[in-house]
């Protein structure tokens, strides 16, 4: 993470030999084991708990997990390390965490506001779900004190009116999820998701733009 500033502050950075200051210029998320991919995707999401300040989305898919960092001022902020960081939901950061072998996080964004309920919400592809044919996950924003993390490798854990919900594949091999992104593209408050599908009829891929409503 590196924090902007007026161009008279900017300069070259090279990470190899510079370390970032939490409190004035940024700092970094470091991953838990070697192989999990972690940082993969990763994206602006938006106020997912309407605190007034903007959170992240890291994926690391090899362990199928997402990761949502709350975002603060410069002097609440520290460098990460998730092997050696214990998540609390209420105060700094929660998981997702995906079924086995679907290569969920593959792709994260900012999902808008899809339900119009003043919190930001995250979508998260998954193109390796259901042997290839894909899926996407949309999380909804909540307050910290209502935020856990979530597990879905047991189907019981999905609350389409009140947490999360799935867009599942509807072509073998379609990667649904490979790329997911929002617009509100008809201008009435209510985001759509927008999601790819590229190894379709052939890689002649399709594009998704799909409408929520509550």
């Amino acid at each position: 993470m590196i924090y902007g500033g007026a161009k008279s502050s900017r300069q070259n950075l090279d990470l190899s030999t510079e370390t970032l200051d939490p409190s004035a210029t940024g700092f970094p998320i470091t991953g838990e084991a070697a192989g999990n991919a972690f940082g993969v995707s990763i994206s602006n999401a938006g106020d997912v708990n309407k605190d007034g300040n903007a959170e992240i989305v890291i994926g690391a898919n090899n362990l199928n997990k997402v990761y949502v960092v709350y975002g603060g001022e410069n002097n609440s902020m520290q460098n990460i390390d998730l092997a050696g960081t214990t998540l609390i939901p209420s105060t700094t950061d929660f998981t997702i965490t995906g079924k086995a072998s679907e290569f969920f996080g593959a792709s994260v964004s900012n999902a808008g506001d899809i339900n119009n309920d003043g919190y930001y919400d995250i979508i998260i592809g998954a193109y390796g779900s259901n042997s290839n044919m894909g899926a996407a996950y949309v999380v909804y924003g909540a307050g910290n004190s209502d935020r856990t993390d979530i597990d879905l490798s047991s189907t019981g854990n999905y609350y389409p009116e009140t947490t999360i919900f799935s867009i599942a594949g509807d072509v073998g091999s379609g990667r649904l999820g490979v790329s997911v992104d929002f617009s509100d593209l008809t201008g009435d408050g209510f985001s759509e998701i927008l999601i790819g599908a590229p190894a379709v009829n052939n890689e002649k891929g399709n594009a998704y733009i799909l409408p929520y409503r509550k």
